[in-house]
């Protein structure tokens, strides 16, 4: 019997009180006889709290959801007849899901709910229209799945979880992409990582993501990685419950997971020793409670390696270069990659042609920290010997400016306008002064890459610019040097010069008379081919560092040869005499030299000697000199030389 349609909208049961309606059948009542009155769409009801909800049920969606071929009472099943009361049970979805409702009532989503109340339909969509997760239409279809949890996830206020974005970051993933971009249904996507019913906080021990589990969880896709992790230190740990160990989100992230040749991804050839590795092996913490020997991160820092690193270079070496991905091993174990016995083979997939020379005094990731004896020796030598080389510059130079304060700016000195550099001198130190200039900028970078000067090298392409950048420059100071080296020796002008600067007794002596006060000034000598024994001091201490720079750059560059034939610390030691020198050659360039030719009162603002060949100011035009040994002879009022006579 169907009631008026004024009064549909009222539980039915009040209307069979008020109208004296018949009493049920027995037999429960067919999808039709449900349907006269559901099938209204205007059809309410009211919820438990009493507010009113819509009750209606579309025919054709719900003939083709997953339950299409059930009865209305299969659910409702305390249903007997059409006219039944208005609070009616909630649907129990185990008494035919038993197993699943069961994981879900023992899981964290299912813990504030009872026995029988189990809401599916927050997963599985409008109750009437369930699909099956094979239907692209269905929530819980795989490429829906991430959409569905953000119902719950997404939400800012209340947080439903501690971690921030987790839809969104998942999106960005390669998991994610390769689902929601590519549409990759085999990627992963949460129910994977999670489960679909017993879903448990990374807390629970008993979740899919807890730190004990996370491996085992991974393998489901990832078997191979999955069984090298678990026979490598790490997995072992985990193993023995050593729970602090890393596991494969300590390395890959969670819903950070990128491919590895992302530069944004944790493992990233640039990142994991800056940031992956050194997350657990530079902690402290860490460090002490599992016995390892720190300093690692810090002394790979600063090897070779390390700096090459530092700056951007995606083809160095990097931690999983030497100790492998998922099969770190300690160095004790004979399947280790940075097993002494299999170091050259290690070693060998970058440097061919390593030799077993390699093991001889080899440092542990290279730098001061725990290298070899004589990298440290080296390094402790330099730190000591720089500070006093240039402390005691800075006090010759405090001197001979505190004597000179009282003189006039400018004021014609001994030895003041005679030419002292020809042409192609001029040239010589120009180059030398460019190529000096990006050696030093260009050299430092890789010490400093992060600091805001080195910034260009990184719009530029990186270390394999700024490598490409320094090499050529060196190469151009190396000609340089070679150059000079000829014209020295075998230019009757160079032999002569070379004579000026050999060290005397006189030079001691002059250097007495000047710190002790005797002199209150050094002058430039009067003749071309002499000199004083700061302009001495300055050239043997260029020809020390070519020498040095020229040795320690060359074993750089060639360093497989290096490692072919020579002990395993020589980079390392080359790597740190190399910075030194470098930083010693510029201080002196700042503190000795700029003082000699800008800072010094008798040449301020500037020696012209570099641009026009004659020392001091006011002479450089006045005089007509000759320049000994050369046949050019300067008669031009700007002090540069005339072509040779006849």
């Amino acid at each position: 019997m169907t009631a008026p349609r004024s009064v549909r909208r009222c539980p039915f049961v009040l209307v069979a009180f008020l109208v004296g309606a018949s009493p049920a059948s027995s037999a429960p009542p067919s999808n039709e006889d449900c349907l006269v009155c559901h099938g209204d769409q205007d059809l309410t009801g009211a919820d438990a709290a009493g507010q009113e909800i819509r009750v209606f049920v579309d025919q054709e969606v719900f003939a083709g959801s997953v339950h299409g071929g059930s009865s209305c009472v299969d659910c409702h099943s305390d249903v007997t007849s059409a006219e039944h009361p208005p609070d009616l049970q909630r649907v129990d979805c185990a008494a035919c899901h038993a197993d699943e409702a069961g994981a879900v009532l023992a899981s964290d989503h299912g813990k504030n709910q009872a026995p029988g109340a189990v809401a599916c339909i927050a997963c599985h969509g409008e109750a009437h229209g369930v699909l099956a997760a094979s239907d692209a239409a269905s929530p819980t279809y795989r490429s829906n799945i991430p959409k569905q949890c953000a119902t719950c996830h997404d939400r800012p206020e209340p947080p439903v979880v501690s971690m921030a974005d987790p839809i969104g970051s998942y999106a960005r993933t390669v998991h994610g992409r390769a689902l929601l971009e590519r549409g990759n249904r085999a990627a992963a996507t949460c129910t994977d990582c999670h489960t679909a019913h017993t879903i448990n906080g990374p807390s629970n021990a008993a979740s899919s993501v807890h730190r004990a589990s996370i491996s085992a969880t991974c393998a489901q896709c990832h078997q191979e990685e999955a069984a090298l992790y678990s026979e490598s230190i790490h997995g072992q740990a985990i193993a023995r419950g050593a729970l602090a160990a890393a596991t494969c989100t300590d390395c890959h992230g969670e819903h950070t997971i990128l491919a590895p040749e992302d530069p944004a991804s944790t493992v990233f050839a640039t990142t994991i020793s800056r940031e992956t590795c050194a997350a657990c092996h530079a902690a402290k913490r860490l460090t002490e409670k599992f016995g390892i020997q720190g300093g690692q991160v810090e002394s790979y820092r600063e090897s070779y390696h390390g700096l090459a690193a530092e700056m951007g270079g995606i083809t160095v070496a990097n931690c999983a270069s030497c100790h492998g991905i998922h099969n770190i091993l300690p160095s004790s174990d004979p399947a280790s990659s940075v097993n002494p016995s299999r170091l050259p083979m290690t070693c060998g997939k970058c440097h061919v042609g390593v030799s077993s020379a390699v093991l001889s005094g080899l440092t542990v990731h290279g730098g001061v920290e725990g290298g070899a004896g004589v990298v440290r020796w080296v390094v402790s030598f330099y730190r000591v010997m720089i500070p006093l080389v240039i402390g005691a510059m800075l006090l010759h130079h405090g001197l001979d400016f505190a004597r000179k304060l009282g003189r006039r700016l400018g004021e014609r000195r001994a030895g003041a306008g005679i030419r002292r550099w020809t042409r192609i001198e001029r040239a010589e130190h120009w180059v030398l002064f460019v190529a000096f200039a990006a050696l030093a900028y260009s050299g430092f970078a890789i010490r400093y890459p992060h600091a805001a000067w080195a910034a260009p090298f990184h719009w530029l392409g990186g270390e394999r610019f700024r490598s490409s950048f320094h090499r050529v420059f060196a190469l151009v100071f190396v000609i340089l040097g070679a150059f000079h080296l000829v014209r020295a020796t075998l230019t009757a002008r160079g032999r002569r010069m070379l004579g000026g600067f050999v060290f005397r007794a006189a030079d001691l002596r002059q250097l007495w008379a000047f710190v002790s006060g005797s002199i209150p000034d050094l002058p430039e000598p009067a003749e071309p081919a002499r000199f004083t024994y700061m302009a001495k001091v300055e050239y043997w201490a260029l020809v020390w560092g070519t020498v040095v720079m020229t040795l320690t750059g060359a074993a750089l560059v060639f360093k497989d040869w290096t490692l072919a034939h020579l002990p395993g610390w020589m980079p390392d030691l080359c790597t740190n005499v190399h910075f030194y020198e470098a930083v010693l050659a510029t201080l002196a360039v700042l503190v000795w030299h700029l003082y000699r030719v800008i800072f010094d009162p008798d040449v301020y603002p500037l020696e012209p000697a570099m641009v026009t060949g004659v020392s001091g100011h006011g002479g450089g035009g006045e005089l007509a000199v000759q320049a000994e040994g050369t046949g050019e002879r300067s008669d031009a009022a700007d002090g540069s030389a005339a072509a040779p006579p006849g």
